[in-house]
């Protein structure tokens, strides 16, 4: 099959930095119009910290977006998730599903072994999340074909 790669989302990375720059700006002003130096000292802890955050989040998250870094590779033998540094290979995997929480939406990962159930939230890889799911199945089925474990051998895969 090959290998399929999705990258960073940039529409994502954008918003998450207007997002910051916003609510930097709301506290700035919130300290300019208080004019009191107890405010101040609160403000100014408030915006280091949400600069700290953003610092964090561009090297993380929007670089690799700018850079069209992958952020979900697929191959024969297993997925890379890069956003949270996750490998699971597709021999120790149960089931796979497609879930959403109030937040994210997410493949699910039963596997076999101590670590029961992994997600990895699609927000940051850019693609329709539907089809993103549906060529994780198909890697992972041929993965299942390649091991002979859906009736066919290694000589019938095409």
């Amino acid at each position: 099959m090959g290998t399929t790669t999705f990258v960073y989302s940039k529409t994502v990375g954008f918003t998450g930095l207007a997002f910051f720059a916003g609510f930097m700006s709301v506290f700035l002003v919130l300290g300019f119009i208080a004019n009191d130096s107890k405010l101040w000292m609160f403000v100014s802890f408030i915006e280091i910290s949400i600069l700290v955050s953003l610092v964090f989040f561009v090297r993380r998250c929007l670089v690799p977006a700018i850079k069209n870094q992958p952020a979900l590779l697929l191959d024969e033998e297993k997925l890379t998730f890069y956003v949270t540094g996750s490998v699971i290979y597709w021999k120790d995997v149960v089931e796979i599903s497609f879930d959403k929480s109030r937040y994210t939406k997410y493949l699910s990962f039963d596997l076999l072994g101590d670590k029961k159930n992994i997600g990895l939230g699609l927000t940051w890889v850019r693609g329709n999340n539907k089809e993103i799911y549906e060529t994780v199945l198909a890697y992972f089925e041929a993965s299942l074909k390649e091991d002979g474990q859906l009736g066919y051998t290694k000589d019938d895969v095409v």
